[in-house]
């Protein structure tokens, strides 16, 4: 299920992605649905309104669902279960558990293509994004990645970290630093000029 609320995840955090949570098959990789949550504070424009049409207003469930995800006590307030009827109040604290369907993306490895000390760079196919965002979190390019390379992923102080990004339906070489100190220098070299991005369009007809 997808979440406007979805929590924002680093880009160098590890993800939790393995590669049984993939299924590849007529072309496209999917992510098998999993259980997650969300947590945050009561937004701004929540606040007044009773919970289940904040809520109801935010995650793409019919009222049957979102009535049954409230019995199971799935949606909380400061860490207890709440009635519908609810009245949210400034400074609460949500919690939602969900189950996730993430969309499916092209089957395309992510290709290790350099390995240095203090930098990685692969090729990112189109179709995915490079981050978690949005309804994706496992099918981009640093879930994939920990599925297939999770020694790229530790120990965590050496984990690679998303620096800059390529668009989702863009392919093309993507660089990621190596712990904080490869991603600061990476970062750096990205603001200085000293490492630049190049894009290269193919296209059909008349330009």
């Amino acid at each position: 299920m997808a979440t406007k609320m979805a929590r924002r995840v680093g880009g160098f955090l590890p993800i939790g992605a393995t590669n049984a949570c993939f299924v590849r098959e007529r072309g496209f990789r999917f992510v098998v649905p999993y259980q997650d949550s969300t947590e945050g504070v009561v937004r701004e424009r929540w606040i007044g309104r009773r919970v289940d049409d904040a809520f109801g207003s935010e995650l793409p469930v019919s009222p049957q669902t979102l009535s049954a995800m409230f019995e199971a006590g799935r949606i909380r307030l400061d860490g207890q279960p709440v009635a519908q009827s609810h009245i949210m109040r400034r400074h609460e604290r949500y919690q939602v558990d969900f189950h996730r369907h993430e969309p499916e993306a092209l089957d395309e490895d992510v290709e290790v293509l350099h390995e240095g000390e203090q930098l990685v760079a692969v090729r990112k196919p189109a179709s995915l994004p490079v981050h978690p965002a949005g309804r994706f979190r496992k099918n981009t390019v640093l879930g994939v990645l920990e599925a297939s390379r999770p020694d790229l992923f530790t120990p965590a102080e050496r984990a690679v970290r998303s620096v800059h990004r390529l668009d989702r339906q863009v392919s093309g070489v993507l660089l990621l630093g190596r712990g904080r100190r490869g991603a600061r220098r990476l970062s750096a070299d990205l603001r200085s000029g000293r490492v630049l991005k190049e894009y290269v369009a193919r296209v059909r007809g008349v330009v």
